[in-house]
């Protein structure tokens, strides 16, 4: 056995503040404020009691604190965390739902990077729309997730025929998923346009020096 303690630290920061607060906790704000969010909400007790047992080696009075506040079922709760049962690998799900999943964060990593190198505030709130024929179905299912993940104001997901839709800037995120926001009346163009000139000045020195 090897205690890896900078490991085991860093581990359970990322899954904290990246996967937890930045994804899970955004992904379900459409669904909590809709009013039908008894499944999201039981998911997160379950993913914040686990965390803290987790957790709570490394902090153990706060994850106590923590602890004695989540609403715990009178039949799932012990006196302290202390004597908690510690959590146990039992993952049984699908390998592809993984997958998906990645693929849907890579696309909403793409549009946030899109969205700040063109300096779209926050509160715009543009229209994004997504092409991703390998993955159609399973991208309209999380359109609501992708919205509040980037602050769109509705996402798209269009097919690989449909038109490429007009106002909008393109961007790549693999071979198969392209994302397009919509920036008429959101930028100035004409200046985002002298940026990219700029930028491919920039670059074709370089190439011309290497």
């Amino acid at each position: 056995m090897e205690y890896k303690f900078g490991d085991m630290a860093n581990g359970l920061y990322d899954f904290w503040k990246k996967d937890l607060a930045d994804v899970y906790l955004e992904a379900i704000k459409p669904t909590v404020k809709s009013g039908d969010c008894e499944a999201s909400l039981n998911t997160l007790y379950t993913v914040l009691d686990a965390s803290l047992k987790l957790l709570h080696p490394t902090m153990p009075f706060i994850t106590e604190e923590l602890y004695q506040r989540l609403p715990h079922h009178p039949a799932h709760k012990c006196e302290s965390i202390c004597i908690a049962p510690f959590p146990t690998m039992t993952y049984g799900g699908d390998d592809d739902i993984e997958v998906k999943m990645e693929r849907l964060m890579m696309t909403v990593r793409a549009i946030r990077q899109q969205l700040a190198s063109y300096q779209v505030p926050p509160k715009a709130k543009p229209t994004v729309y997504i092409r991703a024929p390998n993955d159609l179905e399973s991208f309209k299912r999380e359109t609501a997730v992708v919205s509040s993940l980037v602050k769109a104001g509705e996402t798209i997901v269009i097919g690989a025929d449909d038109a490429e839709p007009e106002g909008c800037l393109k961007g790549f995120v693999t071979d198969d998923i392209s994302t397009y926001i919509k920036v008429a009346g959101i930028i100035d163009l004409k200046v985002e346009i002298q940026r990219i000139e700029k930028r491919q000045g920039q670059i074709q020195k370089l190439k011309d020096q290497l």
